[in-house]
């Protein structure tokens, strides 16, 4: 299991919530973050009330069982950010192709 106060800390100094492409995911992600700031313990079943249950088995629980530790962690949130780059460059390109082949 992720040591979860560790890499919800890393988390938010690598990630921000607009970098995930759904809200549900967007939303999950700022509730977790939050958390700790409201002096909440993140663990099961307080995250279990906050968050899409769908998300949570499907995406989150996955990731948590899967992470050996921190660096494992930190490995997943900076393949998240990679993936945003990516998605920003992609849609930043149709807008320039766009753009180039729009004939006023």
């Amino acid at each position: 299991m992720v040591a979860v106060p560790e890499s919800v800390m890393e988390a938010s100094r690598i990630l921000t919530p607009d970098m995930f492409d759904e809200e549900k995911c967007r939303n999950a992600f700022s509730t977790i973050v939050a958390m700790p700031r409201d002096g909440m313990v993140i663990d099961l079943p307080s995250v279990y009330g906050k968050i899409d249950r769908d998300l949570l088995q499907k995406g989150i629980m996955p990731m948590m069982i899967n992470s050996a530790g921190t660096s494992t962690a930190i490995q997943h949130f900076n393949t998240l950010k990679g993936l945003y780059i990516k998605r920003k460059c992609y849609f930043k390109a149709i807008e320039l192709l766009v753009g180039a082949s729009d004939t006023k």
